[in-house]
């Protein structure tokens, strides 16, 4: 299945929090309890940011980011390019990641 296909079948109150959340911060990731694979994240298409628009996604196109943190593990996330630069988005990964460690 692809990562579409997979969106179109997760519960629809958890793509509604992704959205919001999006919306809110610019940046969503695997770590902030939605229950948002990671492996989703890193095969992200555009069609499936035009599904989260069908549910309340408001922001621009989404890229992808990711970082590797020793005695953690991969961390994962989704960022709104028109919202936030790169460096933003990881500095959220990080922070993130470090309050779970």
């Amino acid at each position: 299945m692809t990562t579409l296909e997979y969106l179109s079948n997760w519960d629809i109150d958890q793509i509604r929090k992704v959205a919001c959340h999006l919306d809110k911060f610019g940046v969503v990731s695997d770590e902030d309890g939605y229950g948002l694979p990671s492996i989703w994240i890193e095969k992200w298409s555009d069609e499936c940011t035009g599904y989260l628009r069908n549910y309340g996604y408001k922001g621009g196109s989404l890229c992808t980011i990711g970082k590797y943190l020793n005695g953690y593990g991969a961390v994962y996330g989704l960022f709104d390019q028109n919202k936030l630069r790169a460096e933003t988005a990881l500095e959220y990964l990080i922070e993130l990641a470090s309050r779970n460690m």
